[in-house]
């Protein structure tokens, strides 16, 4: 712009002193060697600006010729990148349609030139995945990690999750336990491993990693995993009440206010026959929600006297059924067959079930009345439990 700028002042000057100078020509003499060129000072001028009018013109002819190979590459790449993008969006929506053999195909031939190849070869993996291809999957995956190393943790995570649902829980666990040694205590990890664990029923490796499964930032990761975790690890297997007991010692303190987990550690305990400490570690809770049905659900298990128990549920006024259900059965344990009978008749007019008829069964037959024993037993044999 400056140039061109300049030109039209140049011209402009020779324009206005042109014709003052008129009169008095003057002339240019140039000597080149054995060459001389002589022209008058207006004809200097006036070439001055026509040379340099022909290297403005040849300097744009010579900028268009060399840029030519530039717009074109520029053009080509901008068309791959429609390209791409064009492919890239017919995959992904044949991946939603479940054509997952077409959707891979077009995010691999996408891939080719695209610039976020990892978008690409996840979900490609994922179309493999839903194929049964976990050998294309993985390569997928790892190719994503070589390209990205920074998504290693991620992928394993995902890695995992689509293995367990194929049903390979054991090479899921492996693949989890690979990167949690490199990080211990990493939350999501041990989350996701206690849910394969759940799932496949270790409870050896899930109650190795219970301490760690405790901690309160790894809790909070675990959502509806642990409400199924913990009353499931409780009422796995244990081989005496001591280990039983250290689970639930290491159980998050908010976890141990749980119905669900008090629940699952109660039955353990009648399991075991501790039925001392069960009746200690249900009364509290028991006393603050008298009306839960998690709670009141291992009392038809008791087989002996509990007084805590039914002196919290003799203090309910207007028991609903499963509370009447509840202190009856503990009435019947106190042998006061009289109250017994009334709660359980009521529990019975509320809400009939088998396990009523079968409670009213075994009143009847500590009573040695055994004709309606046998009634009860019959009708307990056409209503939900």
């Amino acid at each position: 712009m400056l140039r061109y700028l300049l030109l039209l002042l140049v011209t402009a000057a020779a324009l206005i002193a042109g014709p003052l100078v008129a009169g008095n020509k003057g002339y240019v003499l140039i000597a080149i060697g054995q060459y001389t060129i002589e022209m008058t000072v207006i004809s200097a001028c006036l070439l001055a600006v026509g040379l340099y009018v022909l290297l403005l013109i040849t300097e744009s002819l010579l900028s268009r010729l060399f840029g030519l190979r530039g717009a074109t590459r520029r053009w080509v790449h901008r068309r791959r990148q429609r390209k791409t993008g064009l492919q890239l969006g017919n995959g992904l929506q044949a991946l939603l349609e479940g054509r997952h053999a077409h959707a891979e195909k077009l995010l691999l031939a996408s891939s080719a030139h695209g610039e976020e190849q990892s978008i690409r070869l996840l979900a490609a993996a994922l179309a493999a995945h839903a194929q049964g291809a976990s050998d294309r999957r993985d390569d997928y995956l790892q190719q994503v990690e070589e390209g990205a190393p920074q998504l290693a943790r991620g992928l394993s995570l995902t890695r995992a999750r689509l293995q367990q649902t194929q049903g390979d829980h054991e090479a899921a666990k492996q693949q989890l336990q690979a990167r949690l040694a490199q990080t211990p205590d990493d939350p999501q990890l041990l989350a996701q491993l206690a849910a394969h664990c759940l799932a496949s029923q270790d409870w050896p490796l899930l109650d190795s990693l219970l301490p760690r499964l405790a901690q309160r930032r790894v809790a909070s990761q675990l959502g509806q995993v642990g409400a199924q975790l913990y009353p499931a690890l409780l009422e796995a297997e244990a081989k005496d009440i001591d280990e039983l007991t250290r689970r639930w010692e290491q159980l998050p303190k908010a976890s141990r206010q749980q119905p669900e987990v008090v629940a699952g550690y109660v039955n353990r305990l009648l399991d075991l026959e501790a039925r001392e400490l069960a009746e200690q570690t249900l009364a509290p809770l028991l006393r603050k929600q008298p009306d839960h049905a998690a709670l009141l659900a291992p009392i038809r298990r008791w087989d002996h006297p509990a007084p805590q128990l039914l002196a919290i549920l003799q203090k309910v006024t207007t028991p609903n059924a499963a509370q009447a259900l509840a202190l009856g059965w503990l009435l019947l344990q106190q042998r006061d067959f009289p109250a017994a009978r009334q709660q359980l008749e009521q529990a019975l007019a509320l809400q009939p079930s088998a396990a009523v008829y079968q409670a009213l069964a075994q009143l009847m037959e500590q009573q040695r009345l055994f004709e309606k024993a046998a009634t009860y037993y019959r009708l307990s044999l056409g209503v939900k439990a």
